[in-house]
């Protein structure tokens, strides 16, 4: 089986591991063996050998050892007598020395990029620069899957051979230079835009870039004092001199995805679409929750300058200037009793300020109407006692209801904004009670809701008619008979077969019956629900389809 051995799976490329970077290429002519690579001080050698059925045997002397040493092939490598196993490398002619060039970050100088270019006959150029902005150029050449390069150019040795890793070049110190992915499409331009400065919140700063890279930041910061700081783009980086806000005068920027970060930690978050901001966003209707219903409303003039109108419980109409800076507003609350500048940051849907208290945007303001409030609803302090809102053109409010003594009363009152101010007096409450609309309702400042019955006007005194069943009083049936007016007859008889007769009247939903001819209270309310009547102790007397088939 010796005689089927094939003696060119010795040909190929080599990894020495105990000479890293530096690749050994076997060829076999015949049975003749060629050894040839270089070590560390990059000397090329070339050692001869022959094939020896499974084995090669290799005159190492070349390179300062002995004559005949015996390899063995081990699968996927030789193995030598030392146990020093060179193993064989994949595919290793297609390695193409052009596979260096690119652009490169060195983590021990950041934001420094440097350039590798290969020439055709795999002689390199590595241009770069340091923290002191002086460009340099360093040289070298590839030597199988590495660089050696001559770092004298910036005070280091004159050949360091550098690996290639992947994505990148190892070096003997373990310092690795990062190849930057299509470093070529860099543009200058694009640090140009508007950012945020987490250290000055709601002060905007832009960046422009000339076509010559040179660099304008404008911006204020919270005494709204415009400055301009000046710098240039070096590499993926912008320089500033930081003199005109106090700071040092050269400022190294990198550039990161969505911002730039500074050396101190701090990034400049850049925003989306800034140039789309429309002062005028901030117009509109606005609630602040420290004044429950007490809108407040914003309008911004052509030139950027701000209205802010409203009122607080006092009822009082007010009205703030300001102008509009940058995503914020700046307003004067003095007219409030509060400070004369106070900015306001633009939030999604409402206005945050520095307390961080939000007013917080209406949906649809202008299209509310003071009719809306029009209406029956049940309170639930007071069930089976109706109240009717009617509100004229000009917003004034009439509460028309009664409670369980059945005296009827009014109330008045007016529209503001989204609430109605309501009179109680009549009532033996409070004059001004505001009243918030809530949805389907109306809240008041104790918590009690009175809400918005469906379709009030459609209810109809006589669906009151008809056979009930009690359930207090089995197989003895009532009949609730309802005149015109609303007044009402109930007939029936219970256990004994005596007949009787109540009488009562419809109030609002409900129906109030004399019950003293059968021994009871003279008032008692019962409240109309959906199949019967409900009484206050709980009994509901249920109506019966079709009585007359029975």
């Amino acid at each position: 089986m010796a005689g089927s051995f094939d003696a060119t799976v010795f040909e190929g490329y080599y990894e020495d591991p105990k000479h890293h970077m530096c690749p050994r290429r076997i060829t076999i002519s015949d049975s003749a063996v060629s050894v040839k690579g270089h070590d560390e001080k990059n000397v090329d050698w070339e050692m001869k050998g022959r094939v020896a059925g499974e084995t090669i045997v290799v005159d190492f002397s070349p390179k300062g050892g002995p004559q005949d040493i015996v390899g063995k092939w081990e699968g996927d490598g030789i193995r030598w007598p030392d146990d020093n196993k060179w193993e064989k490398k994949k595919d290793p002619g297609t390695f193409n020395p052009k596979c260096f060039e690119g652009y490169y970050e060195d983590p021990f100088h950041h934001m420094c990029p440097r350039r590798i270019t290969v020439s055709d006959d795999a002689k390199v150029s590595v241009k770069g620069h340091d923290e002191k902005k002086v460009d340099w150029e360093m040289t070298g050449e590839v030597v199988g899957h590495s660089i050696v390069v001559d770092f004298s150019p910036k005070g280091g040795p004159k050949n360091i051979m550098g690996k290639h890793d992947e994505d990148g070049v190892r070096w003997p110190d373990g310092n690795k230079w990062e190849k930057k992915k299509d470093p070529g499409t860099f543009n200058p331009k694009c640090f140009e835009g508007y950012y945020e400065d987490p250290f000055h919140h709601m002060c905007p700063r832009r960046i422009t870039v000339s076509d010559d890279a040179k660099v304008s930041v404008k911006g204020h910061d919270e005494k709204k004092v415009d400055w301009e700081m000046t710098g240039e783009v070096v590499g993926h980086s912008i320089v500033v001199d930081f003199s005109p806000k106090g700071g040092p005068k050269n400022i190294m920027g990198k550039h990161d995805e969505d911002g730039v970060r500074w050396p101190d930690g701090n990034k400049w978050e850049k925003k989306k679409d800034p140039g789309t901001f429309n002062p005028k966003c901030f117009e509109g209707y606005y609630e602040d929750p420290f004044h429950h219903m007490c809108p407040r409303r914003i309008t911004v003039s052509d030139d950027a300058k701000v209205s802010v109108k409203g009122h607080d419980e006092k009822k009082v109409d007010w009205e703030m200037t300001g102008e509009v800076v940058g995503h914020s507003i700046v307003v004067d609350f003095s007219p409030k009793g509060g400070p004369k500048n106070i900015m306001g940051k633009h939030d999604e849907d409402g206005v945050r300020w520095p307390d961080g208290n939000k007013w917080e945007k209406k949906k649809d303001p202008g299209t509310f109407n003071p009719k809306c409030f029009e209406g029956y609803y049940e309170d639930p302090f007071h069930h089976m006692c109706p109240r009717r809102i009617t509100v004229s053109d000009d917003a004034k409010v009439s509460v028309k209801g009664h409670d369980e003594k059945k005296v009827d009363w009014e109330m008045t009152g007016e529209v503001v904004g989204h609430s109605i101010v309501v009179d109680f007096s009549p009532k033996g409450g409070p004059k001004n009670i505001m009243g918030k609309h809530d949805e389907d309702g109306v809240r008041w400042p104790d918590g009690n809701k009175w809400e918005k019955k469906k379709d009030p006007g459609m209810f109809n005194s006589k669906c009151f008619e008809g056979y009930y069943e009690d359930p207090f009083h089995h197989m003895c049936p009532r009949r609730i008979t309802v005149s015109d007016d609303a007044k009402v007859s109930v007939k029936g008889h219970d256990e004994k077969k005596v007949d009787w007769e109540m009488t009562g009247e419809v109030v609002g939903h409900s129906i109030v019956v004399d019950f003293s001819p059968k021994g009871g209270p003279k008032n008692i309310m019962g409240k109309h629900v959906e199949d019967g009547v409900r009484w206050p102790d709980g009994n509901t007397w249920e109506k019966k389809k079709d009585p007359h088939c029975g």
